[in-house]
């Protein structure tokens, strides 16, 4: 299970839609293509993760940062603190993704509300 959340991190770092789609299947690759060709870059960080498995199915609750550059715009890395909500499932000896909800809340935004006050 591990495996397929860092799967999900490096595809997601790597911007790389057909990585994405190998660990999560049903992902909306075109949604992600156009999500990925608005980056110039992307950092994703787990910092820590709850399972719970049953049977065949699994859940995982995680809580991270994401840092994102955008190619057009303000060259500044943006940072936003999230938590991410896997769903899984065993396929043979591995684990797949069935579907990530995800939230976030702005942290740059945060800081430049508390520093212009």
């Amino acid at each position: 299970m591990r495996l397929a959340l860092v799967s999900y991190e490096n595809a997601y770092e790597t911007l790389n839609v057909a990585a994405a789609a190998e660990v999560w299947p049903n992902v909306d690759k075109e949604r992600l293509t156009r999500a990925f060709g608005t980056l110039k870059s992307q950092g994703l960080e787990f910092q820590s993760c709850s399972i719970t498995v049953r049977g065949a199915s699994a859940t995982v609750y995680c809580r991270g940062k994401l840092e994102y550059v955008r190619k057009v715009g303000n060259p500044t890395p943006l940072m936003v603190e999230q938590q991410w909500q896997f769903k899984l499932r065993r396929l043979g000896t591995g684990w797949k993704i069935d579907e990530v909800l995800a939230s976030q809340a702005p942290v740059l935004a945060a800081q430049r509300t508390r520093g212009q006050g």
